[in-house]
């Protein structure tokens, strides 16, 4: 038995326990699309009642199984109902991605974070960032904080989670001695 957020009427609405056979069709729908509710949908209900967006995932396996991006950025949409792909790119220079981090603004990002070891040679880990600057708006920064681990469950394959509020918990030193600990 599992606990699972029940989305009949309104996603918050209440949490029962329910069998994981019996998840897949739950017979009730989705308040925003009107589609079935699954057992993969409801992974992807975060606290705050958004969601993530199929596109957010076609993305992220675009960049971990068919390496097409180095990196995505995650938005929350103007309906604050999903998690929508911002951005992506093919550019290999971390610096280049960093400048996308706003200052005021909080996002999410996965990285195809690549990096040498001595004597190891090359190697690749994928990262999630939740970006969330100090200098954001509070209830933005409540909304990120709140609705990251409906994005995060959904990414499977992320090697590291970095939280960053100021960019030195980004720079590339920094994401580099997180993953390559142990290593």
């Amino acid at each position: 038995m599992i606990q699972v957020l029940v989305i009949c009427g309104l996603p918050w609405l209440k949490f029962s326990k329910i069998p994981m056979a019996a998840a897949p069709n739950l017979g009730c729908s989705d308040r925003n699309s009107g589609n079935k509710v699954t057992a993969n949908k409801l992974q992807q209900i975060s606290r705050s009642g958004v969601v993530v967006a199929d596109e957010s995932l076609k993305a992220f396996n675009d960049l971990k199984l068919g390496k097409k991006y180095k990196y995505i950025l995650f938005e929350i949409n103007s309906t604050k109902t999903e998690i929508v792909v911002k951005e992506t790119s093919t550019s290999e220079d971390y610096d280049s991605f960093l400048e996308k981090l706003s200052e005021t603004e909080s996002l999410y990002a996965v990285y195809d974070f690549s990096y040498s070891t001595n004597g190891d040679g090359e190697r690749s880990k994928i990262i999630f960032i939740a970006w969330n600057p100090d200098t954001a708006p509070i209830k933005s920064k409540m909304l990120y904080a709140s609705s990251k681990d409906a994005l995060r469950r959904s990414l499977n394959g992320v090697a590291s989670d970095i939280q960053g509020t100021d960019f030195s918990e980004v720079s590339y030193e920094t994401v580099l001695d997180k993953v390559s600990k142990g290593h």
